[in-house]
């Protein structure tokens, strides 16, 4: 079939030609993680040799540079991360003398077409989610499996939350849902490290909340988790028309969708996502649920933001804890990670364990307890307000044995299996390091579990360091 420019003007995939001189020049910003980006753009920005576009080296440079700005990427960090990429590297070489200019360029380019694609007539509506389709007439749209990239899953804290996703965190009020949430965003904020020690990615937070003020709970729980405060933003209102309103679902889904596309954001965090549904949404109903939760989902999988959504469990406590989420089966459903929070014998501890994954293995059952921290400030710059704050905030104490259907064991019985482990270390750890694979090996034939010598590996004054791809634990000095 020929098709003529009316035809694709019709079909809305003419482009028009943006003007680089009405962009301001881009200003170098800060390098982002290109491990937490769509695999196609971090296939290309790893490599210079990438067969695309007829090998033409200028049009995949535009072609990952519009695509990390629809991602969400700030033309001033799109300019560092591009830079120090190995792609970067290979356009620097190509364009020694004039590179800066070439990459500002490049980037207002991309700006400008991307603006004018938002304005709707007679420019190419691109679509940078991983659905990339066009419609031509009308009917079902088949994807055939053949032609259909395969993608690994990423993740924000594996194998808890996953990227692109959403997970639910759900619990009885009082369990610190919400202190773990925000405990998860600091660090999520500095780049630093998981609970379970592994690193995760860093970049912008958003948390809407309806349940908690930003002044006296919210920013104070940031402080005393040490958060980088100019990552994280707090929403609670919208304006339409010059009017200020509360934010809502499903009327402001789309408003949301670009603020995670503006802010770069890895995890949004809604707590709780019942206090922002439009009035007359059944939570019961699994209908009126799906047609808040799909379009989230969607908004996840575009973007590439990880959805934590904090729920609380029904007063049915009869039911699996599966079933007590929200109100309506449709909260799991929409959801590919699970978490609850459970009360132990211990006096203070509560465990974080999964109800649901369906991405990976379940995750290891972490123990917990509420802390408070008192911060002073240093400098003027560190917040605003008060010189002092005193704040909740979260302490972990590493992997537990815990199954929700068979209950907590009692006091006795944890003591017991803590003894055990206690007497295993002593034996095993003598006056040098011991590689933690052969500790594990020789725990399960006694009847052990890694979770169960993590839970008192630093009680007892064991440290634990990564030498040579492996972990080793002693004894402290």
């Amino acid at each position: 079939m020929t098709y003529t420019l009316e035809d694709f003007k019709r079909l809305g995939i003419w482009e028009e030609k943006p003007i680089a001189e009405d962009i301001p020049p881009v200003k170098p910003g800060k390098a982002v993680s290109i491990h937490g980006l769509p695999e196609k753009i971090r296939t290309i920005l790893q490599s210079s040799t990438i067969e695309s576009h007829n090998g033409d080296f200028s049009r995949q440079d535009s072609s990952v540079i519009t695509a990390m700005l629809s991602y969400g990427i700030s033309p001033e960090d799109c300019y560092v991360t591009f830079a120090s990429s190995p792609r970067g590297r290979h356009a620097a070489m190509r364009k020694i003398g004039h590179f800066d200019d070439y990459l500002q360029r490049t980037i207002r380019k991309a700006v400008g077409f991307l603006n004018s694609s938002k304005s709707g007539n007679n420019h190419i509506k691109v679509d940078f989610g991983k659905r990339k389709k066009i419609a031509i007439g009308e009917g079902i749209v088949i994807d055939m499996a053949a032609d259909i990239e395969t993608e690994r899953t990423h993740w924000v804290w594996y194998p808890y939350i996953p990227l692109g996703k959403i997970t639910i965190l759900a619990g009885d009020p009082g369990m610190g849902k919400s202190t773990i949430a925000i405990d998860l965003v600091s660090r999520i904020s500095q780049g630093t490290f998981l609970p379970s020690g592994a690193r995760t990615i860093s970049g912008t937070c958003l948390i809407a909340s309806a349940e908690d003020a930003p002044e006296d709970t919210i920013t104070p729980r940031l402080i005393a988790s040490q958060a980088n405060l100019k990552r994280v933003g707090i929403m609670r209102e919208v304006k339409i028309d010059g009017e200020d309103h509360y934010l809502s679902f499903p009327r402001d889904l789309s408003r949301l969708r670009d603020a995670v596309v503006s802010k770069g954001a890895r995890i949004l965090v809604i707590d709780p996502l019942n206090a922002f549904l439009e009035k007359g949404t059944d939570t019961y109903k699994d209908q009126d649920i799906r047609l808040i939760l799909a379009p989230l989902e969607s908004i996840a999988e575009e973007t590439g933001v990880s959805i934590l959504i904090v729920a609380h469990l029904n007063k049915k406590e009869d039911s699996s804890a599966l079933y007590r989420v929200g109100g309506s089966i449709g909260f799991i459903g929409a959801a590919r990670s699970v978490l609850a929070v459970g009360t132990s014998q211990k006096d203070n501890i509560r465990v974080l364990y999964s109800l649901k994954s369906n991405l990976a293995k379940r995750a290891p059952s972490l123990a917990y307890e509420m802390k408070q921290v008192r911060k002073e400030r240093q400098n003027p710059t560190d917040w605003l307000g008060e010189d002092k704050i005193i704040s909740n905030t979260i302490r972990w104490r590493g992997e537990v044995d815990f199954d929700p259907l068979k209950g907590p064991m009692s006091v006795n019985d944890q003591r017991k299996i803590e003894m055990e482990a206690e007497s295993f270390l002593h034996q095993m750890i003598t006056d040098s390091e011991v590689d933690t694979d052969d500790l594990f090996r020789e725990a399960r034939q006694a009847g052990l579990s890694r979770a169960q010598l993590n839970a008192v590996k630093t009680k007892v004054g064991i440290r634990s360091r990564r030498k040579n791809g492996k972990w080793w634990w002693s004894w402290t000095e």
